[in-house]
Parts: structure tokens; C-alpha cells; sequence
């Protein structure tokens, strides 16, 4: 979606691109003096010319933040801050202008001029207040080059197709399930948080394709306390989820007692009551390190869900088959009363 935001140049890019092109130009005239007239008048124009262009590129090609999907917008926003992206386009777009108009000015009283010295010096005046006006910018045209290679990295993601969201707190294996099940290949590694943004992935079910979201992990926190890794997982529960895969991990290996997993999962059902959500407990292949009182909590859970808590390894494949067939109904009617799932 956002692959056609072209690098932003630097203020002094900018500037030498336009004087070099216009530095190639020459008009012909047999009268010396109306040669270098018309010369400086189209350089003059030129310079206006070409930093009006690259400048407006610039604001033509970063997509309009409102009239993105909410999802786009506010995930934008915690990767770049809308109102800073706002604000340094304004000010290219500024710039733009203000260079079209001076070099616009300059040209008209170099045609209209007699001298030599006053062509001269009225290209030497346009091509000084060209500087000053770009050289103003250049921060908003750092900023705008940093926040567009943060968002080159933001993966397509389609919010209008049926899409599985992978959730639960890290390192309980949501990577290694989104590997399994799609095409994608996100990093997987056994410490919290290698997942520091959102990965999508695609299966195709009976000729049916179906998004999977791939989320970083979560913490048992209030909402307005995470950090900007765990609020996009927040932001893909919010606005992509057909169908919520919750992970739990019973080996203890993912560093979070099963109070806590609990705890999330009844904190983050709470928050979104319209979703369907499906808890599974991962890494059935590993050794139960969490005792009897994680049994207890996951018969709770069970008898909560009204059916077994289906158990599931990517390593081994057990239960991923399972997993898949009772999801694939759920993402082609999408949402559906908790009922559902007895």
C-alpha cells in the first residue's frame, strides 16, 4: 500500500538537483545580451519548476491519512504520529509554492529587464531565496524520509476480507502457528517481544482465501498502559478479526504463569465482546511445568467455552489440522455468537 512513497531528498539535494539541471540550459539568441536574458530567465524558471515538482510529489504520493481505513490511520500514528506527518507535508507543500511564486517573480523582471547585471543578479536573488525557502524545510524533509521508510515496512493488510488474528502474551508460540498454517515467515525466537509488529500471512480453504495476522505479544495491563509494540496487536484485534485465536502456553517455557495467560485473555475478551474468540493451548508436544493449578485454570476455561480447550504443536502437528477445520466456518461467516463454538 505504501511502496509508491518515493525516498524524500535532503533541503541540499533538493537544491543541487535544481541548479545543476537548470545550469545545463542554454537559450540561442545571435544578440549576446538577449542570449544570457532568456538563459537566466528560463534557469530561473526552471529551478521553480523542478523543487515545485519534487516537493509535490512528495505530499502527492504519501496517502491522505484520512480517507485511509482506521486500522492504516492509527497504526500510522503509533509508528510515525499523524499530526507530525501532517505537519511536515504542510510544510512541503509550502515550500512549494512559495518557491514556484519567487522564481516566478525573478523571471518576469529578468524579461523584462535591459542590463546584463540585472539578469544576473535577479537569477542570483531567485536562486538565494529558493535556498532559503528549502533549507527552511529540512527537517520536515528528514522527518518525512525517516517516516516513510517506517511505513514502506507496514505489510498489506486487506480490511475487508475475513482474516484470522493470532493473539496471546509473547513467546507462546503465535509465530511459529502463522508459519505453519501460511506462507509467512515470521521471526520466531525464544525471548518476549520478537514479534514487534503485526506479520500477515494467507490461506486458501476450499478455493476461499482467508487473512491471517500474525500479533505481537500481549501483557495482563490495562490498555492505556501498553506500549507501542503490544497497541498494534490491540489495533488488529480491533479492526481485522473475523476470528480470534488465543494462545496459551501450559509448559511454562514462554515465562508467564497461567494466572497471568488467564487473566489477559479475560481482560482482552472483555474489551472485545463482538469477537469470537478460540482458546488453544500451545507446545502440547513440551512437558505441563505449570502444575496442578494451571490444570484446574484450564478446566475452567474449558467449562467457560462450553468444549475442550483443543491443544495444539507446531512442532509435532498435533492438533494444527483440528485447529484449522473449526476455524475455516467461522471465517467464512464471519462473526458469530460465542454459542457457536460448542
Amino acid at each position: 500500500m505504501f511502496d509508491n512513497i518515493p525516498t524524500v531528498l535532503t533541503s541540499q539535494e533538493i537544491l543541487d538537483k535544481a541548479f545543476h539541471r537548470a545550469s545545463k540550459i542554454e537559450v540561442e539568441d545571435h544578440v549576446a545580451k538577449y542570449r544570457i536574458k532568456k538563459t537566466n530567465a528560463a534557469k530561473v524558471q526552471a529551478v521553480g519548476d523542478i523543487v515545485f515538482e519534487t516537493l509535490m510529489k512528495y505530499v502527492r504520493k504519501f496517502p491522505s491519512l484520512d480517507q485511509l481505513h482506521p486500522f492504516h490511520r492509527e497504526l500510522i500514528n503509533i509508528l510515525v504520529d499523524n499530526d507530525q506527518l501532517r505537519k511536515s507535508l504542510a510544510a512541503c507543500q509550502w515550500a512549494a509554492k512559495e518557491c514556484k511564486k519567487v522564481c516566478s517573480q525573478h523571471h518576469i523582471k529578468i524579461l523584462k529587464g535591459y542590463q546584463v547585471d540585472y539578469f544576473n543578479q535577479q537569477m542570483t536573488g531567485a536562486y538565494g531565496r529558493v535556498s532559503s525557502v528549502v533549507n527552511q524545510i529540512a527537517e520536515e524533509l528528514l522527518y518525512l524520509n525517516k517516516a516513510r521508510n517506517i511505513m514502506r515496512k507496514i505489510p498489506s493488510v486487506d480490511p475487508t476480507i475475513p482474516t484470522l488474528v493470532i493473539a496471546g502474551p509473547p513467546n507462546v508460540g503465535k509465530s511459529q502457528l502463522i508459519s505453519a498454517i501460511t506462507q509467512a515467515k515470521p521471526a520466531v525466537a525464544s525471548y518476549p517481544f520478537t514479534t514487534k509488529g503485526i506479520h500477515v500471512g494467507h490461506i486458501e480453504m476450499d478455493r476461499e482465501k482467508f487473512q491471517v495476522i500474525d500479533t505481537p505479544g500481549l501483557l495482563d495491563r490495562d490498555l492505556e498502559t501498553m506500549n507501542d509494540i503490544e497497541r498494534q496487536a490491540v489495533l488488529a484485534l480491533r479492526y481485522l478479526s473475523t476470528l480470534v485465536v488465543f494462545m496459551f502456553d501450559l509448559s511454562g517455557g514462554c515465562g508467564y504463569p497461567m494466572t497471568d495467560q488467564v487473566g489477559l485473555y479475560e481482560r482482552v475478551r472483555k474489551e472485545f465482546p463482538d469477537i469470537p474468540f478460540l482458546p488453544v493451548l500451545a507446545k502440547s508436544d513440551l512437558e505441563n511445568l505449570e502444575g496442578d493449578e494451571a490444570v484446574a485454570l484450564v478446566e475452567k476455561l474449558a467449562k467457560a467455552e462450553k468444549r475442550e480447550v483443543l491443544r495444539i504443536s507446531t512442532v509435532s502437528g498435533e492438533g494444527v489440522m483440528e485447529l484449522m477445520e473449526l476455524c475455516a466456518p467461522k471465517l467464512r461467516e464471519g462473526f458469530l455468537p460465542e454459542e457457536s463454538f460448542t
